[in-house]
């Protein structure tokens, strides 16, 4: 596992890599690492009242895709837990008080049984949420899969920032040689 997590930390360079393909790259790993159907990574919206999926591996059509949408008034309960819990781990998706009322919605079409739901934190609050979900009957997580799931949510984390970080220095930069420019024509008089 932490041969895994370290191959993943290299690949994960947001510095030279497009944010997408280190995703892309994040979620097809941890699918594959635990045998995992959909690893979906989603944020927050600015107010909290939805997460937006911006990677979904599905491992089945080995496809992936981003856009789908969940809203906080029809999923309280999914959202209070996860604000609150370092994770979500619903064995069986059906009768978990968490989860189940995603069924009719998101879960029972997609054939989710079990999901392991770690979340992406940034200066210790909750921005969004890596799902794991698994295809069929329900199952359990040993320790390490958690484990390795809560490490993912922090590679994800860390990717964020560090785009983040770079678009901040970009921006930075741009208006430091805006200013430049009006500095040379502020000294030719124009």
């Amino acid at each position: 596992m932490s041969h895994v997590l370290g191959t993943l930390g290299r690949i994960a360079d947001v510095e030279h890599e497009r944010l997408e393909d280190v995703l892309a790259t994040i979620t097809e790993t941890s699918s594959r690492t635990l045998g995992i159907a959909r690893v979906n990574v989603w944020l927050y919206d600015e107010n909290r009242s939805r997460i937006e999926c911006i990677e979904a591996y599905d491992q089945t059509t080995n496809r992936h895709e981003r856009g789908a949408i969940l809203v906080a008034e029809q999923y309280p309960s999914y959202f209070a837990a996860l604000d609150r819990l370092r994770s979500v781990t619903a064995i069986d998706v059906g009768s978990d008080p968490r989860t189940k009322e995603l069924l009719e919605s998101y879960l029972v079409p997609l054939r989710i049984g079990s999901m392991l739901d770690v979340p992406i934190l940034r200066s210790g609050r909750v921005i969004g949420v890596v799902c794991h979900e698994h295809v069929g009957p329900p199952r359990t997580f040993p320790s390490w899969e958690r484990a390795f799931a809560g490490s993912i949510g922090d590679l994800v984390g860390m990717a964020l920032e560090t785009e983040r970080r770079i678009a901040a220095e970009q921006e930075r930069t741009r208006l430091v040689e805006r200013l430049a420019q009006a500095h040379r024509l502020q000294s030719l008089g124009f």
